[in-house]
């Protein structure tokens, strides 16, 4: 393999140039910076495009956006599982938000979910059902098992459940959640068992009960950083003191609802008990999420 070759094509932050590579005849780009197919391709095609396409370990940030990009018929062809299985063997990293924030992103996302994948990254679209969205965690939890960082966002604003158990994820170290994804009372007790996990940013349900972590053993004992949403003060207050991490270096919590002092004097008091504890703890941010109502 040669390696200057290895190094140019192992990040990409987009697929036209990738696309581009694909012989002359075959595409086009128009002036609406587009890339349209001519024809159908053909499996020789693809064949020309494994030279680059094997290399490239990495789809993520920053996107492109002065690349052209591809039109619709185009990505489905690439994201054809067999075509992209074969393509991109090596891969691991993958921004879905990079390659579609079409309609259609959740069918294409999960026509190319593998155990190869560690490290994804995707955004929820707008109104989608929670049928829709329920299978795509499922296919998720089954056809990536091997995930070490999943980061998921939302254009949209519906609420929808993640449910996580018994041998879900094993390797997760890295957990980002869109406002709107909620985690059940067993998927956080599931999260506080995994002994790899060291980054959480997610929303407390507002039933959230600090007394069913508080019973897990070593509840987030590989714990850094983490961010945390909730509706009052006090659930920051029960989340924080489940924590028994002796790693943990920064916390974040936003609140939505105005508190009394007492549920403030609780907090610090946590606060003072963490610091005591763990020698590693350095940064705190506490904010009210402020809500402005306006009546006519």
């Amino acid at each position: 393999m040669d390696p200057a070759l290895g190094v140019l094509w192992r990040t990409q932050h987009a697929l036209s140039p990738l696309v581009m590579c694909l012989p002359e005849d075959l595409w086009e780009k128009r002036s609406s910076n587009t890339i349209y197919f001519k024809r159908s391709p053909l499996p020789e095609d693809w064949t020309q495009l494994r030279r680059y396409s094997r290399r490239i370990q990495r789809i993520t940030h920053p996107k492109m956006f002065t690349l052209p990009r591809l039109e619709e018929e185009i990505l489905r062809a690439v994201l054809t599982p067999d075509v992209f299985g074969s393509l991109f063997p090596s891969l691991h990293t993958l921004d879905f938000t990079i390659l579609s924030i079409a309609s259609p992103v959740i069918g294409l996302l999960k026509s190319v979910l593998s155990p190869r994948i560690t490290d994804l990254s995707f955004a929820l679209p707008q109104n989608v059902d929670a049928d829709t969205i329920r299978g795509l965690f499922e296919a998720i939890l089954r056809m990536a098992r091997s995930l070490e960082i999943l980061r998921i966002s939302s254009f949209g604003f519906s609420s929808f459940e993640m449910n996580l158990a018994g041998q879900d994820f094993p390797y997760l170290h890295d957990l980002s959640l869109s406002h709107n994804i909620l985690l059940s009372s067993q998927s956080l007790l599931h999260l506080a068992g995994l002994r790899y996990l060291r980054k959480l940013n997610f929303r407390l349900p507002n039933n959230f009960d600090g007394a069913l972590l508080r019973s897990a053993p070593r509840a987030f004992s590989a714990l850094q950083h983490v961010k945390i949403n909730t509706n009052a003060l006090p659930q920051c207050t029960a989340f924080f003191s489940t924590i028994v991490s002796a790693h943990l270096e920064s916390v974040s919590f936003f609140y939505d609802t105005q508190t009394p002092s007492t549920d403030l004097t609780a907090f610090l008091h946590q606060v003072h008990l963490t610091c005591t504890r763990t020698p590693t703890f350095h940064t705190l941010a506490l904010q009210h999420n402020i809500q402005l109502s306006f009546h006519k």
